[in-house]
């Protein structure tokens, strides 16, 4: 998360994400425009499930 965030502020936008996958919509469950943590760790191991 930390490579991710740019800014430093604790929280991924959506800039910042997308500038490192194209995948910040699926991500950002509650549509608020940011990951947080806990979406971060569904991604991850979402993607981690599906590459096992």
């Amino acid at each position: 998360m930390r490579r991710v965030d740019t800014n430093g502020d604790g929280k991924v936008s959506a800039d910042e994400f997308r500038s490192s996958t194209p995948l910040f919509d699926l991500a950002d469950r509650n549509g608020d425009g940011k990951l947080s943590p806990d979406e971060i760790v569904f991604i991850r191991d979402l993607f981690a499930r599906h590459h096992g």
